[in-house]
């Protein structure tokens, strides 16, 4: 919930509803496909999240959108050297830092101060794979990033990785490949 205790409540096709504290809806982001740069896409909301501001980063499947902070207002953002219409899986607001995850075109920094943002290309062998689905900060700082092809622990400085791929008989191997959630657990 927002601070105000409104929901946002992504939809697969239907944008964004947005629910007050008795449930009902208040507001909507709707998809417009005649308005590619001021409208969500007719297409699944796949990740939200809020940043400092107050603003909301939005993850579709057909790029990455920023609304203002009482949900009127919907704008497509533009990365240098990223597809605006980019299908972005995963999001992550870290203080001035919003981390993206592409579902193809691999991890994104957005410097929420200056308003650059670039590809992250982490330190060779790279990330188990590019197509990013889940983000988490782990405890020590270190970014987690949960791929279709394993899992990577990325220091957001030196841009070096630890993999975990799939391989269940391997001492650091998944008994999967597909990362779908992250957690940290606080104990």
């Amino acid at each position: 919930p927002m601070p105000d205790g409104r929901l946002w409540l992504a939809t697969h096709k239907s944008g964004i509803d947005i629910l007050d504290t008795s449930g009902a809806r208040v507001s909507a982001l709707l998809p417009d496909a005649r308005r590619p740069d001021s409208a969500l896409p007719s297409d699944i909301v796949l990740g939200m999240a809020r940043v400092g501001d107050g603003s909301v980063f939005i993850a579709t499947k057909r790029g990455l959108y920023r609304a203002d902070p009482d949900g009127r207002r919907v704008k497509r953002v533009a990365l240098p050297g990223r597809d605006p219409a980019a299908s972005t899986w995963a999001l992550l607001a870290d203080g001035d830092t919003l981390w993206i995850g592409g579902q193809f075109d691999g991890l994104w920094r957005l410097d929420l101060v200056s308003g650059r943002g670039a590809a992250v290309v982490p330190a060779a062998p790279g990330l188990t794979d590019q197509r990013i689905m889940v983000l988490a900060r782990g405890a020590g700082g270190e970014l987690w990033v949960g791929t279709r092809n394993g899992l990577n622990r990325v220091d957001p400085v030196s841009h070096s990785v630890a993999r975990y791929p799939a391989g269940p008989t391997q001492p650091l191997g998944l008994s999967a490949g597909f990362v779908t959630a992250l957690m940290l657990d606080a104990g």
